[in-house]
């Protein structure tokens, strides 16, 4: 796999985030990787909390065998490992418990 660019756009059309699955407007602000992988080209896109949460959390998200993400990731984490109702709220979560762990050392 191969990271070809990395951009911040504001859609042209509605799009889905990649990691969360939230549908985001015409307008809206999001993060598009272009990726090559197997002769294959695509886009994967991010909304900004989800790029938040996957550039601050990595080690929540990222595949133990090549570090890369999975489809739905943040809602993955939202439903099955945390009590979070929004991708926010799981940043919040997460930063919450990253400080409480900073401040123990």
């Amino acid at each position: 796999m191969n990271i070809i660019s990395t951009k911040i756009v504001a859609n042209r059309k509605p799009h889905k985030c990649n990691a969360c699955g939230r549908s985001f407007g015409k307008g809206s602000k999001m993060e598009v990787t272009a990726i090559s992988d197997s002769g294959y080209v695509f886009n994967w896109r991010n909304c900004t909390t989800c790029t938040e949460l996957l550039n601050k959390h990595q080690e929540v998200f990222a595949d133990e065998m090549d570090h890369t993400y999975d489809e739905f990731c943040v809602l993955t984490a939202m439903s099955d490992y945390y009590d979070a109702e929004s991708p926010e709220d799981l940043l919040e979560q997460l930063n919450a418990k990253k400080n409480y762990k900073n401040s123990t050392k």
